[in-house]
C-alpha cells in the first residue's frame, strides 16, 4: 500500500473518531443505533469500492467514507431540529412513530396496512417506512440514520450516471456537489418523502443513462420500478423528469441501441406510456381533470397555500417567458443572505448565494458551452428537468418549503454547473466505464 492510501485511511479513521464522538455525545446517539450505523458504514464503504474504477478508484477511497459520515451528522442535526426546534412536530417523528408503532407489525403479519392520513403521498410513505422497519425497529435517531443512508445511495448513483455519460474532467468538482452540499447533507436525512425520492431519482437517472448507451433491455425495468415508486410519492416529480428523457430523446443525438430505428422508436413508446401513467397518477394524487381551467385552479391553490409563514415572498408562477428569470431565482437559489432572518436559514442561503455567485462569474462561459449540451443527452435532460422544475414550482412562495423541495433538483443542477464551466476542450463521454455495479438487478436488491 502506498503512502497515499496510508494516508487516506489515517485520515478516514480520525474523522470517523471524531464523528463518533460527536454523535454518542452532543447527539447521545444510543449504542443500538451506533451498532446500526457501524453495520451501514460497512455496507456504503463497500458499495463504493465495488463502483469504483480505475478513473476514480482513489478519491472515492476517501470520498464515500467521509460522505456517510457527514451524511449521519446531517441527520442527528435534522433529528435534533425535529426535536428541539419544532417540538416533535415535523413530519419525519410523524411517520416514524407511525412506522413503528402500527405498520411494520401489521407488514410482519404478511397484511397489507390501510393508512388514512393527509394524502395519497403520505399514506404511502407511511406504510413504506413500516415496510422498511419490518427487520429492526429503530430508535428515533436510528431511523434518521437508515433513511439517511437510503437517500446517500441515490447519491452514489447520481454520481455513477454522471460518470457513464459525462465528461470525467468534471468528475470530481460532481463528487464535492452531490456528495457534500449542505442542502442534501441535511434534509433528505430523516424518514420521509424527500430520502426516497432522491434514491429513487437517482436510481432513474442511473437507469436513464444506460438507456442512453444502449442498454436498454436492463435498464427499463430498473427505470420503470423507480418511476413507479416516484409517482407514488410526488407524482409531479415523476412527471417531469419523464417529460425531460422524452425532449433529451428529441433534442441530443440519437441514443447508440442496437437495432437501431425500430428499439429507438420503442424507446419513444415506453416514454409515452410513462407520460400517460404519470398523467392519470397525478389526476388521481390531486384531483385534477388535466385541463387548463383545472391546472390553472391547481396552481393559485399551491400559490395561496405556500405565500404563508414566516419565509413567504412576494413573486408569481411562471405564465410567460418574462415570469423565468425571477422564477429561477426564487426556485433554483433563494433565501440568499440577504433573505437569511436565523441560523438555519444562514446555512441555505450561504448555499444559494455561492451556487448564484459561481453562475454570475461563469456567465460567459456557460453561454458559450450552452451548444455543446447536444453533445450529451444526460446534461440535455439535466436541462429540460430544470426549466420544468423552475415552472412547475414557481407556484411556490415560502423559501423554507422550495430549500427542500429543491434537492430533488440539485443533482441536475450541478450537472449543467459543472459541465457548462468546463474549459472548451471537453472529453467525449466515457462509454468504457465500468458499471456502478455489474449485475444491476442485484444490486438494487442488495440495497
Amino acid at each position: 500500500m502506498n503512502r497515499k492510501n496510508d494516508l487516506t485511511i489515517i485520515w478516514v479513521a480520525l474523522l470517523t473518531v471524531i464523528a463518533t464522538g460527536a454523535l454518542i455525545g452532543f447527539f447521545n446517539m444510543s449504542m443500538q443505533t451506533l451498532m446500526l450505523t457501524v453495520v451501514l458504514f460497512v455496507f456504503v464503504v463497500s458499495r463504493g469500492a465495488r463502483m469504483a474504477t480505475d478513473v476514480d478508484r482513489a478519491m472515492l477511497a476517501w470520498v464515500i467514507p467521509v460522505a456517510f459520515i457527514a451524511k449521519i451528522l446531517g441527520a442527528s442535526v435534522r433529528h435534533y431540529v425535529a426535536v428541539f426546534v419544532y417540538n416533535r412536530s415535523a413530519d419525519a417523528l410523524v411517520y416514524h412513530r407511525r412506522a413503528a408503532e402500527i405498520y411494520a407489525d401489521v407488514w410482519r403479519s404478511f397484511e397489507i396496512p390501510v393508512i388514512t392520513s393527509r394524502g395519497a403521498g403520505t399514506n404511502f410513505m407511511e406504510g413504506l417506512t413500516g415496510f422498511i422497519y419490518v427487520p429492526y425497529i429503530p430508535d428515533e435517531l436510528g431511523g434518521f440514520v437508515i433513511f439517511a443512508t437510503l437517500a446517500l445511495l441515490g447519491q452514489m448513483l447520481f454520481y455513477a450516471a454522471y460518470r457513464r455519460a459525462l465528461p470525467a474532467a468534471g468528475l470530481k468538482r460532481y463528487a464535492l456537489g452531490i456528495f457534500f452540499l449542505p442542502s442534501l447533507l441535511y434534509w433528505p436525512s430523516s424518514p420521509g418523502k424527500d430520502s426516497i425520492m432522491l434514491l429513487a431519482l437517482g436510481t432513474a437517472t442511473w437507469a436513464i443513462t444506460g438507456l442512453f448507451q444502449g442498454k436498454w433491455l436492463s435498464m427499463l425495468p430498473i427505470l420503470a420500478g423507480s418511476l413507479a415508486l416516484m409517482a407514488a410519492i410526488r407524482p409531479h416529480v415523476a412527471a417531469l423528469l419523464v417529460g425531460a428523457l422524452g425532449l433529451a430523446l428529441l433534442a441530443s443525438r440519437a441514443p447508440k441501441i442496437g437495432g437501431g430505428i425500430a428499439i429507438r422508436m420503442l424507446l419513444f413508446g415506453v416514454v409515452g406510456v410513462g407520460i400517460a401513467f404519470v398523467a392519470v397518477r397525478l389526476s388521481a394524487a390531486y384531483g385534477l381533470s388535466l385541463d387548463t381551467n383545472s391546472l390553472n385552479e391547481f396552481a393559485d391553490s399551491v400559490t395561496d397555500r405556500t405565500a404563508t409563514g414566516g419565509s413567504q415572498v412576494a413573486g408569481r408562477a411562471v405564465t410567460s417567458v418574462a415570469d423565468i428569470p425571477q422564477a429561477a431565482l426564487r426556485v433554483l437559489f433563494r433565501p440568499l443572505i440577504t433573505d437569511a432572518s436565523n441560523f438555519q436559514i444562514m446555512i441555505s442561503a450561504v448555499e444559494g448565494t455561492l451556487m448564484l455567485g459561481l453562475v454570475i462569474l461563469a456567465f460567459p462561459r456557460i453561454i458559450s458551452n450552452l451548444k455543446s449540451l447536444r453533445r450529451y443527452q444526460y446534461a440535455a435532460l439535466s436541462l429540460f428537468y430544470t426549466f420544468g422544475f423552475i415552472v412547475a414550482f414557481s407556484t411556490f412562495l415560502n423559501l423554507g418549503i422550495l430549500a427542500r423541495q429543491r434537492v430533488q433538483e440539485l443533482p441536475y443542477l450541478l450537472v449543467l454547473l459543472v459541465v457548462l464551466t468546463l474549459p472548451k476542450e471537453k472529453e467525449e463521454p466515457q462509454d468504457d466505464l465500468d458499471e456502478f455495479a455489474p449485475d444491476p438487478p442485484r444490486y438494487l436488491v442488495g440495497i
